[in-house]
């Protein structure tokens, strides 16, 4: 057989084995990777559900047991029903996942009320339930099992819970049951899909099917024993993942996990042959694949052995010629030129051509060679003793017969000492080879081999690698033993590891994004920088961090981030936007720090999401404004009333005199009436700015929503139709209910304006709790009860800068003429000094709808205060009026001189307390204005009532600040009197002061 044929051969079987092999380890490894993500897969939904069922279990046991303890027990001892049934009602509202009803027994096991009714089982006796049986054996709420509703046919779930009276014996139990396919139940788990036509069951330890698929297999026991090897396994504890064949004969892969707290199992399983398909389909593509690989590289290597060969076939020729005649070629020059002359035609730069030029160069490098193996000799030996690692010559007996210097030292003896003792004695300290001995190895299999060991009897951890000694034959005769000593390695290794994990974990479980910005894209982003941005690591990958920005922050952030990279001196921490994946603006605060990546600058990143920070700094600065606003209207509503009491007053005295009553009677009416508009007027402004007196009471919200409703059918246009939803148990509002209807009527004006072709007026009411998140995300909002009231319209609706200002006083989209801009300032007043909230939803072309949240009492319906008109009196005292504007004190003197009182005047605190004390005894009231220059009514009433503290005064004033008259009648003021007032009014208030004791 020629060395062509042979080349070829094992060129080809080389070729076979080794894709061969390459092959069937590749379809080894993919199989086992498919199947081991398969199980995982699996194991995965079995895990995360039964954690799902177990956490759903608990919650409603827990809501039963809830239930139970908000049932009144004077009216379970009393068995009053009516009572019972109220309070399941509004159980049922909270908890509506209990919508097959609720039901009480009592100790014997009689049912004597349930929610909804059915009378039917009223008297009924349940001590036979399993259920009863259980709660009242173990003296304690339940889960029960699974069961038919006799009222639905449903499968139910019935969670129970005790009953105790007022001195904790036991009444018996509640019961309280699901629908357990409902999907607020357990009926979403059904929907789970695994693979094509994988899916989840669950059963008890009874064999009773619980959760499937199939609607005819639940609550049955469909699966004898032996039909199913893991399905009975897990009856008996296993839990776990495997392959069976189910009770319909199908091979499957089954992962069955225990519901902690019950005997539920629940099961995840797919077809074997669906789960193994894409391993059949590897296996055939790695076959061919390999066939075809083989082949070609057969053809190719026959085609390249014959073109290698072929040099060869000449040169041995020329060896053979060289061999038969040497003596001849060496005496004959012209054979010695021939022979050269043919070895120069093999024109080969590869190895042919070195094999070539061998020949030429045997003879003359023969002598060379021999010298030069004495000296190799020498330098082998220094090589040797030169080299930092121990290295030990050994023979098939583990014996020594070499070692270097460093091994010397290692073993801390001499070359003598150790040549010739066991390798093991020496270096491990034992009699025998230790079990991992690599020397062992090399003998066994003629190959390197290596092992890394901690060595307690030479102080260390060391790397031993030992390289196989063969004789002439090939034969292993022992082994090249290398010792490096590897402590240092291993501990720096160790505490970098510790050091990565340490880091990785702070990374990991920060709150905050960190990421490295490098080459324009996000790289290693931290758990909590997918979470803020929505995006994934693998999109992150081909997504330019640049598109994250906000559009109108990119050219900063950019320009920033560039300079950085530069090494200019640039913010490190500052504020800007980011859209998230689903488009949504979010605001961050980056702090950056410049650092080299892969040779090239990059940014390490630490970014907080700062969105509810802005949004509560943006309500905050809103409701400053607001409150700025509202200090600005009370002012001019002030200055502005003292006006109109001068006109008011005025006219009314022109009234009363009869000349001026026959001859301008309708023109001082009319001014009369002006002035009175423009009351009410300030009336709204003080409103908005809350410095107004408002009288709260007891109100049925309801009640005014509906008395609005009567009075806005008459005005509003028909077509637009009101819908109410009032809630039936809505709480009381303290409330002045004037002022909520105003807030109606305003709100529906609006309403009607924003819908001229028609539409829908909803209004709806309900109970809601406020509660400390809510207040996180509303810095204005204080946990608690409130009473809600949505007013929704269909009507062309606002965009996001009118509703900025929609609360902001003298602010209208109307035309000219058509509206004042007071009418949303006043319901924003109104609501805020009842101390509630009020907030605007809207979009263009969607409509709009206002939330109101008054705050709830738990106080009955107030009785309205009934007062007859009394007879004006006068009087002959002499009264103290103390007003810093003059055409009032003229007013005032006017009106009180006209019915007989003796009126002194003063314009400020000072003067009045000096007047005071001077004519104490003949002052018998103090009408005194509350703001003023210098001194104010309220420091001069505390003067004067140390001056004399039985001293009558009454107080007036445009708006008091703190919007309630109360505080001025406790701090010892008889009364008080807004302006502007007519003078009926105030002479009514100062005989009734005068006249009390």
């Amino acid at each position: 057989m020629t060395l062509r044929t042979k080349t070829s051969l094992l060129l080809a079987g080389l070729l076979v084995v080794i894709l061969g092999i390459a092959g069937i380890y590749s379809l080894h490894f993919l199989e086992n990777t498919l199947r081991n993500s398969i199980y995982a897969g699996l194991e995965n939904v079995s895990v995360a559900e039964s954690q799902a069922i177990s956490k759903f279990l608990d919650d409603t046991l827990k809501d039963a047991q809830a239930i139970a303890s908000f049932l009144p027990q004077k009216a379970l001892e009393e068995k009053k029903v009516a009572v019972i049934e109220e309070h399941l009602k509004k159980a049922m509202k909270n908890y509506p996942k209990f919508e097959n009803g609720m039901f009480l027994l009592d100790a014997g096991g009689t049912m004597w009320a349930d929610y909804p009714v059915y009378p039917e089982t009223r008297g009924k006796n349940f001590a036979h339930r399993e259920y009863f049986k259980t709660t009242m054996e173990k003296q304690k709420g339940i889960i029960g099992v699974p069961y038919r509703s006799a009222r639905t046919g449903e499968p139910v779930l019935t969670f129970t819970a005790l009953l105790r009276g007022s001195k904790n014996q036991v009444l018996g139990m509640i019961g309280c049951s699901v629908q357990l396919l409902h999907p607020n139940a357990l009926g979403g788990l059904r929907k789970t899909k695994i693979g094509e036509s994988g899916y989840i069951y669950v059963y008890d330890t009874s064999r009773l099917m619980i959760l499937h698929p199939e609607d005819k297999r639940i609550l049955q026991k469909d699966v004898p024993p032996g039909a199913n090897k893991l399905f009975d396994a897990a009856i008996e504890g296993f839990e776990g993942m495997g392959e069976t064949v189910n009770s319909r004969g199908v091979p499957m892969l089954l992962s069955l996990r225990r519901v902690p707290g019950t005997n539920w199992i629940i099961g995840s399983q797919q077809p074997k042959s669906e789960a193994f398909a894409p391993i059949r389909e590897a296996r055939n593509q790695i076959i061919w694949g390999t066939m075809a690989a083989v082949l070609v590289a057969i053809l190719i290597g026959m085609v390249a052995v014959r073109r290698l060969t072929e040099p060869l076939l000449r040169l041995r020729n020329i060896a053979k010629q060289l061999g038969q005649n040497a003596e001849a070629i060496g005496d004959d020059l012209q054979g010695k030129r021939g022979l050269q002359e043919e070895l120069k035609s093999i024109q080969s730069s590869d190895e042919i051509g070195d094999l070539t030029r061998a020949f030429k160069e045997m003879y003359e490098m023969l002598d060379q060679t021999l010298t030069s193996l004495k000296g190799s000799a020498k330098d082998w030996e220094q090589t040797f003793n030169s080299v930092h690692d121990p290295i030990f010559i050994l023979d098939k007996e583990n014996r020594i017969k070499r070692l270097n210097i460093a091994a010397a030292q290692l073993l801390k003896m001499d070359f003598k000492e150790a040549v010739g003792q066991p390798c093991y004695r020496l270096i491990h300290g034992n009699e025998n080879p230790p079990e991992f001995c690599p020397h062992r190895q090399t003998l066994e299999t003629g190959k390197p081999a290596w092992a890394e060991v901690e060595e307690p009897f030479l102080g260390g951890v060391f790397e031993i690698t030992t390289t196989p000694l063969l004789d002439e034959s090939g034969n292993t005769i022992g082994s090249v033993h290398v010792t490096r000593d590897i402590t240092e390695r291993k501990r720096a290794e160790e505490a970098v590891r510790e050091s990565e994990k340490k880091y990785r974990s702070v990374i990991a479980n920060a709150n905050d994004a960190i990421f490295i910005a490098h080459d324009g894209f996000v790289k290693f982003p931290n758990p909590s920088t997918l979470a803020i941005t929505g995006y994934s690591e693998k999109e992150y990958a081909t997504t330019p961090f640049m598109n994250l920005i906000h559009p109108e922050d990119r050219e900063m952030v950019l320009d920033r981030h560039n300079r950085r990279l530069k090494g200019e001196d640039v913010p490190n921490n500052y504020s800007f936007r980011v859209l998230n994946k689903a488009g949504e603006e979010l605001w961050v605060q980056l702090n950056a720090v410049s650092i080299d990546w892969e040779g090239r600058p990059a940014v390490l990143c630490f970014l907080r999401d700062i969105t509810s920070q802005k949004r509560l700094e943006a309500q905050f600065q809103q409701a400053q404004k607001m409150e700025a606003v509202g200090t600005l209207a009370g002012g001019v509503a002030h200055d502005f009333n003292n006006l109109l009491q001068t006109v008011l007053g005025y006219t009314e005295i022109l009234l009363m005199d009869d000349r001026s009553r026959v001859l301008f009677s309708e023109d001082l009416q009319q001014i009369k009436r002006a002035a009175h508009r423009g009351a009410e007027l300030t009336q709204q402004l003080l409103t908005f700015s809350r410095k107004v007196q408002t009288k709260l009471s007891p109100v049925d919200l309801n009640e005014e929503v509906r008395q609005v409703e009567k009075l806005l059918r008459r005005t509003i246009p028909k077509m637009i139709e009101f819908e109410l939803f009032l809630a039936d148990d809505l709480r009381m509002i303290n409330a002045d209910p004037a002022q909520v209807e105003q807030v109606l009527m305003n709100l529906t004006v609006n309403a009607k304006d924003a819908m001229p072709e028609g539409g829908r007026l909803i209004f709806k009411t309900e109970n809601i709790f406020i509660i400390e998140e809510f207040y996180k995300e509303h810095l204005w909002a204080k946990p608690g009860h409130y009473a809600q009231l949505t007013v929704s319209d269909t009507g062309h609706g606002m965009d996001g800068e009118t509703i900025k200002h929609i609360f902001d006083p003298f602010y209208t989209t109307k035309g000219v003429g058509k509206g004042t801009g007071l009418g949303l300032a006043m319901v924003y007043g109104i609501v805020k000094s009842h101390e509630g909230y009020i907030l605007c939803e809207s979009e263009p072309g969607k409509g709009t709808t206002f939330r109101i949240y008054f705050p709830a009492t738990e106080q009955g319906r107030g009785v309205e205060e009934w007062r007859e008109d009394k007879e004006l009196k006068g009087g002959s005292e002499t009264i103290l009026l103390v007003d810093d504007e003059e055409p009032i004190r003229n007013l005032g003197e006017q009106i009180f001189a006209k019915h007989g009182y003796t009126v002194l005047k003063v314009s400020d605190g000072e003067s009045a307390l000096k007047l005071y004390q001077e004519k104490k005894g003949e002052i018998a009231l103090v009408v005194l204005d509350l703001i003023m220059p210098g001194m104010g009514g309220k420091k001069c009433l505390e003067e004067l009532l140390q001056i004399n503290p039985e001293v009558k005064v009454v107080i007036t004033s445009g708006y008091s600040p703190d919007g309630s008259h109360k505080t001025f009648l406790e701090g010892g003021a008889k009364n008080f009197i807004s302006k502007p007032f007519n003078m009926k009014e105030m002479l009514q208030v100062v005989r009734e002061v005068l006249d009390k004791n």
